[in-house]
C-alpha cells in the first residue's frame, strides 16, 4: 500500500516537472512545420519488441514524406537488432539502462542534443522518453508527455489526445505531420538472415510463452496441442522463445519427447527468429513481441488473446486468425496500461479451448 502510494506520488511530481518545463513553449508563437527545412529526425521508442515492430508502419510513412532526411531511432539495446540494416534508418541509438536516474540517461541526452535534430518524436508517453524529447534542442517536438500535455503545443497542428496505445499515439502524430501514406497495419522489417538448418523451413513455429503470466495459455494445453499436431502435421514443429523461457521450454520438450519437435528457445537472435517466422508455414503464439514480428513477416498466424484486446493490438493485420476470450474476461483483469493484469490463475486464457485453436489452425493450413 505504501509503495503504491509513493509510486503514484512520484508520477504526479514528475508530471508537474514536465508541465513546468514545457509551460514556456505556450508563450511562443504557434507555427506550422517547415517541411522543406526538415533534414534530421529522431524517433524515440523505449518500449518492448512488439512496440518496436508496431511503429514500423509510422517509419515507412515518415520516409515517404521525407525520403532524403536522416531518420534516426532510439530504443533499448536488446530490441535495436530488429532495426539494423533497415534502409529507412541512418543511425540507431541504444539505451543500456531504463529510467532517468542514471548516467546512461545523461549520456543519451547529450548525444541527442549534439545531433541537433529538426524533429524529435516521442512515440510512447513514458517519463524517460518524454524528458529526452523535452530536453532535446530540436526545432519541433512531437508526442505526448507522461500523463500531462502534448509537446507539440507551440505548433499549428491538430490537438493530440493522451493515449497509452502506441498505435493510436503514432496515428495521431501521423495526422499532425500529414503523413498521407500512413497505414497502422502496414508493418515491415528488413530481415536478410538466411536459414542454414533445412528443418526450420516450412515448419510450424510455436511460441508458448509471454512475458506476463496472465497472457500465457496453461502449459498442459500447449503440450496437448503439440501432441495433436504431431498426429496430423508431417513436418517439423519449432518451439521459439527468449532466454527467460528456456526452463519452461525444456519441460515441454521432455514431456512430448518427439524428434520432430525442435526446441530453439533462447538459441536464436531476434533476426534469426524473424527469419524462421518468415519461412514458416504457420505460427501459433500468445500475445507477444514475436506475434508482431510474424505479422511484419506476413506469416500465417494463429494468436491467443485473453487479458489484452486484439481489436487494439492487431486490428487490420493480414494472414491472422484470433482465438480471443477478451470479451469474456472480467474487467478487473483486462489490461488498462497501468500494470500487469493480476490474472495469475490464467482464468481468461483458460477460456480458450484446444478445439478452438485446432479449428483455426486447420483453416489457416488449407
Amino acid at each position: 500500500m505504501i509503495w503504491n502510494y509513493l509510486k503514484k506520488t512520484a508520477k504526479i511530481i514528475c508530471n508537474c516537472i514536465c508541465f513546468a518545463i514545457n509551460s514556456t513553449s505556450y508563450l511562443r508563437k504557434t507555427k506550422p512545420i517547415d517541411t522543406f527545412a526538415v533534414q534530421k529526425i529522431l524517433l524515440i521508442n523505449l518500449q518492448g519488441i512488439g512496440d518496436i515492430v508496431m511503429t514500423t508502419a509510422f517509419l515507412r510513412a515518415l520516409k515517404e514524406k521525407w525520403p532524403d532526411a536522416q531518420i534516426d531511432y532510439l530504443c533499448y539495446k536488446n530490441n535495436g537488432e530488429l532495426l539494423e540494416q533497415d534502409f529507412r534508418i541512418t543511425k540507431i541509438f541504444k539505451r543500456n539502462k531504463e529510467g532517468i536516474f542514471n548516467i546512461d540517461f545523461i549520456q543519451m541526452l547529450k548525444k541527442i542534443r549534439t545531433e541537433r535534430y529538426d524533429i524529435v518524436i516521442n512515440l510512447f508517453p513514458a517519463q524517460h522518453s518524454a524528458l529526452l524529447t523535452l530536453f532535446s534542442n530540436a526545432e519541433y517536438k512531437l508526442g505526448n508527455l507522461y500523463g500531462t500535455v502534448a509537446t507539440s503545443n507551440n505548433l499549428t497542428v491538430p490537438d493530440m489526445p493522451h493515449t497509452w496505445d502506441i498505435r493510436e499515439n503514432a496515428k495521431h502524430i501521423a495526422l499532425q505531420l500529414q503523413l498521407e501514406e500512413y497505414d497502422e497495419a502496414d508493418l515491415s522489417l528488413e530481415i536478410t538472415e538466411k536459414l542454414t538448418d533445412a528443418k526450420l523451413k516450412n515448419s510450424i513455429a510455436i511460441n508458448p510463452f509471454a512475458t506476463w503470466k496472465s497472457k500465457n495459455w496453461p502449459q498442459e494445453r500447449w503440450v496437448e496441442l503439440i501432441q495433436q499436431l504431431l498426429k496430423t502435421w508431417k513436418g517439423y514443429l519449432v518451439i521459439l522463445g527468449g532466454p527467460h523461457d528456456v526452463a519452461q521450454s525444456k519441460i515441454i520438450e521432455k514431456i512430448i519427447n518427439n524428434k520432430r519437435v525442435i526446441n530453439k528457445t533462447g538459441q536464436l537472435t531476434l533476426k534469426q527468429t524473424a527469419a524462421v517466422l518468415k519461412h514458416s508455414q504457420l505460427f501459433i503464439t500468445t500475445d507477444s513481441g514475436l506475434l508482431h514480428i510474424a505479422i511484419a513477416m506476413q506469416t500465417k498466424t494463429v494468436a491467443l488473446f485473453g487479458v489484452t484486446d486484439p481489436d487494439i493490438l492487431v486490428s487490420g493485420a493480414n494472414n491472422l486468425e484470433i482465438c480471443s476470450s477478451y470479451s469474456e474476461c472480467p474487467k478487473k483483469y483486462q489490461f488498462n496500461h497501468n500494470n500487469e493484469p493480476h490474472d495469475y490463475a490464467q482464468e481468461c486464457m483458460k477460456k480458450i479451448t484446444i478445439d478452438e485453436v485446432i479449428s483455426k489452425i486447420k483453416g489457416m493450413l488449407k
